[in-house]
């Protein structure tokens, strides 16, 4: 996981079922590139642009992917560089190494699954913007 340094969108397979909708499949260790640990979701935001995450990670590598409407991911590293990715397919995942600063904008009625190479742990999180910077 070491080489997991810049975010990037990583693509599922996608199996079209004629007359019956598709399939998608992402396994760990394949199209996610770690085992994963822990899947979660975030759903039901009330408001158009509801903002979700304002953290970063200590060591957890995640994969963010858009189930229902579009979520906007805005990343920022320690050194300033900043990214933003639109996500509206579920058939594509964002790749969140690591020591970002993350903020998720989901529309109204939207969510999104992450898929995480920890399990849960309060010591991984680094909740206030100026302690993430120094």
């Amino acid at each position: 996981m070491e080489l997991l340094t810049l975010p990037l969108i990583i693509s599922f397979k996608k199996i079209e079922v004629a007359g019956k909708g598709s399939l998608i499949v992402g396994e760990s260790e394949k199209e996610i590139p770690f085992p994963v640990k822990r899947v979660y979701w975030v759903e039901g935001a009330l408001n158009d642009l509801e903002v979700r995450g304002n953290h970063a990670h200590k060591t957890s590598v995640q994969v963010v992917v858009a189930m229902k409407g579009a979520v906007r991911i805005e990343l920022e590293s320690k050194e300033g560089e900043t990214f933003s990715f639109h996500l509206k397919n579920s058939d594509e995942g964002l790749l969140i190494p690591p020591m970002y600063w993350r903020k998720l904008f989901l529309e109204k009625n939207g969510s999104c699954l992450c898929f995480a190479s920890k399990e849960y742990s309060e010591e991984d999180y680094i909740r206030e913007y100026s302690v993430f910077k120094q």
